[in-house]
């Protein structure tokens, strides 16, 4: 394995099992996420409080959320997280997949980067949960 691909696994690993506090502990100063204005949580997210507002943003947008990890790969500074999301909004489910792009340096994780396959059903059911 790799430095990113075990650090990224051990963040996602901590997040499933609902310890975000033990999650922020692998997360940089310096750390950045861009999510897409079509999100139901737009905006760049910044360093370890940027990181917990993220995760909290998550689940405040969906009235049910999930994620299965199917394989990450990479290197010692990158590591790709191919995954199915899942959850639901208004009764409404979903499913889609989901290929995020982890980054570290020195030991910790700096940057998240996803790419969902459908950010415009994620527009809309954030639209129905509001």
């Amino acid at each position: 394995m790799s430095e990113c691909v075990d650090l990224t696994r051990t963040v996602l690993g901590l997040l499933a099992s609902g310890d975000l506090d033990g999650a922020v502990e692998y997360i940089d100063d310096d750390f950045i996420s861009n999510e897409a204005a079509s999100l139901p949580y737009p905006g760049t997210y910044r360093g370890k409080d940027g990181f917990r507002e993220l995760i909290v943003a998550l689940g405040q947008a969906w009235d049910k959320f999930d994620f299965e990890i199917h394989d990450i790969l990479g290197s010692v500074e990158t590591a790709a997280v191919i995954e199915t999301i899942s959850g639901e909004v208004a009764g409404e489910p979903f499913t889609m997949p989901v290929i995020e792009i982890w980054r570290a340096k020195a030991g910790r994780i700096i940057e998240a980067t996803p790419y969902y396959h459908d950010t415009h059903l994620l527009w809309e059911l954030g639209r129905r949960a509001q």
